[in-house]
């Protein structure tokens, strides 16, 4: 890249960065570290004819070079497999030594942001981006190794000629060198997001995204960049990108067809184990899942509480490789993964909800539930129990109060709305927030959960103090015979003879739920009553519709 400093000057790099163009990249280092000779890892060992092919590839290639003398530190080599096998430096000596600088990465929200529906996505990265970048000559003994020649059986040395993976600092320098080159770009009119080597282009359509794709590898090709031409995207509404398909048509992040494949196939392994596995490969599974929040969003937290849990006491109990029986709570978790995932694969792309919170305050008592919503002031859940739930513990119950009410079709008066729930139940915020390990509980969280995600609804719950105002209205209405009245009621043939016959003009014991006229008396404060309390009311000469509670009537009599 060394040809490429004047350009790096042109486009305003700041004198480090072009240093490091001219002369090679320098690592920070807080000292200069002593020789050393670290062995190289079993990985490496057990397959010595993948590690010396790899080694005498990245010698061709010009990223590593053959020396006659042992470098000042030779650092362990090891073999890692995850889609496929690689080859890595263990160089925990040397990034011991490096000091840590921090670093803002552009990220999916910074895509996400600048993606409307149908806009096109295209990507590009970079032909072994880190290879690309040269070390400085002095620095190169730091980062040696060394490996037996299978034929010869002799000790062969190599050092590194250019940044390497897991080196401490190469993703913040990596990304220095690009900053100027992405700013140059922009300024030209290219639109998009930069991942370290990825590359994200963006534009209304088609046209639009192609031409900015074709700014941003004019601008690179300039500073001496190279990029891969067989991982190029071509332009799409549906792109992938950092793991998740980018979709301008459903405005979702979704998890790509392959992908969901390989993490529903490590799930059925899991559970089509009869006897134990292991801490580690359970945690992997768990892991993967949990990587997923932005098409799960919320789920990650909710439906693997007790994955974690279950982890956290055997890992604690004899380390990462103990073997584990599930709980029977941890395999329901899993279960639900792989019978849900399909059809729940999509997170929002962007969250587009409007500002205004509206606060809703609810109770549940022994005989009913009720939900009110504040500003305006009205009734939005008042019904009497089933005498199965008044059993129920009070955590049940209120948690009811939450089902009863975001499962309807009156909850979509909500949508795209931020809701900020009130209740008196730490239990319930608890459960809400994060489930329940109790399976009835659980899947009441889990209702609920689905429930606002369909409506579109950001759901906050907040606990509040039984005794202030809000939450004493919230109980009154839940215990209020009023709002149960359904319990007692006349039959509606009887009702609609007595309503055409006396046609009364106030319904005296109502909710704005319930109420049979127009004008109604409340128990709890409602900004659609006429009044608060019956008893609390001076009757003028008019016709009332008067139905108590059976508690009450001697009460209304006097």
């Amino acid at each position: 890249m060394c040809r490429h400093a004047a350009y790096y000057e042109q486009i305003g790099a700041d004198l480090e960065v072009v240093k490091w163009v001219r002369y090679g990249y320098e690592m920070k280092l807080k000292e200069w570290p002593q020789d050393s000779f670290t062995k190289n890892n079993r990985s490496a060992t057990e397959d010595p004819h993948f590690v010396w092919h790899e080694l005498r590839r990245l010698v061709e290639l010009g990223v590593m070079a053959v020396v006659e003398e042992k470098p000042r530190v030779v650092n362990a080599l090891s073999v890692v497999f995850s889609n496929k096998k690689r080859l890595v430096w263990d160089v925990r000596e040397i990034n011991s030594r490096i000091e840590v600088e921090k670093l803002n990465l552009e990220s999916l929200d910074d895509a996400a942001e600048l993606l409307e529906e149908n806009f096109f996505g295209a990507t590009s990265d970079l032909e072994a981006g880190y290879f690309q970048v040269g070390l400085a000559e002095e620095q190169k003994t730091l980062l040696g190794c060394a490996f037996e020649n299978p034929d010869t059986r002799s000790t062969v040395f190599f050092v590194s000629n250019t940044m390497i993976l897991g080196e401490r600092s190469a993703v913040h320098s990596f990304t220095r060198l690009l900053k100027p080159v992405v700013k140059q770009a922009r300024l030209l009119g290219w639109k998009g997001i930069v991942y370290v080597d990825d590359f994200k282009h963006i534009g209304k359509n088609k046209d639009d995204c192609v031409t900015s794709r074709q700014i941003l590898k004019s601008v690179a090709s300039q500073a001496g960049w190279l990029f891969s031409e067989a991982k190029e995207q071509e332009p799409s509404t549906c792109t992938k990108f950092l793991g998740y398909n980018l979709n301008t048509v459903s405005m979702k992040f979704e998890v790509p067809e392959d992908k969901l494949k390989h993490v529903l196939m490590k799930v059925n392994v899991l559970l089509a184990r009869k006897f134990t596995t292991t801490n580690r490969r359970v945690a992997k599974v768990v892991g993967h899942l949990a990587s997923l929040y932005r098409a799960f969003p919320g789920f990650s937290r909710l439906m693997l509480r007790s994955c974690y849990a279950t982890l956290e006491v055997s890992v604690e109990q004899g380390g990462w490789d103990r073997p584990i029986k599930l709980s029977e709570e941890a395999k329901y978790e899993l279960s639900w993964w792989r019978e849900n995932m399909r059809r729940l694969n999509g997170g929002p792309l962007k969250q587009d909800l409007q500002e205004v919170v509206t606060n809703l305050f609810g109770d549940a008592s022994g005989t009913g539930l009720y939900l009110y919503q504040e500003n305006p002031r009205k009734t939005l859940l008042s019904k009497p129990l089933e005498d199965e739930d008044r059993k129920k513990s009070s955590t049940h119950r209120e948690l009811m109060v939450f089902k009863d009410f975001y499962t309807t079709k009156e909850a979509e008066a909500l949508a795209g709305k931020v809701v900020t729930h009130h209740t008196d139940n730490k239990g319930t915020f608890f459960i809400v927030k994060n489930g329940s390990r109790n399976p009835e509980l659980q899947e009441l969280a889990l209702q609920i959960f689905l429930a606002c995600r369909d409506k579109n609804i950001k759901l906050k719950v907040e606990w509040k103090r039984r005794s202030e105002e809000e939450m004493e209205d919230a109980d009154e209405g839940s215990r209020g015979p009023w709002s149960l009245r359904e319990e007692f009621t006349v039959d509606s043939r009887s009702r609609d003879v007595i309503m055409k016959k006396f046609l009364p003009d106030l319904d005296c014991m109502a909710t704005r739920l319930n109420r049979l006229t127009r004008r109604y008396f409340s128990l709890a404060r409602e900004e659609e009553a006429e009044g608060r309390n019956l008893f609390a009311q001076r009757l003028g000469d008019e016709i009332f519709w008067l139905h108590p509670h059976p508690g009450q009537l001697l009460k209304c009599l006097r």
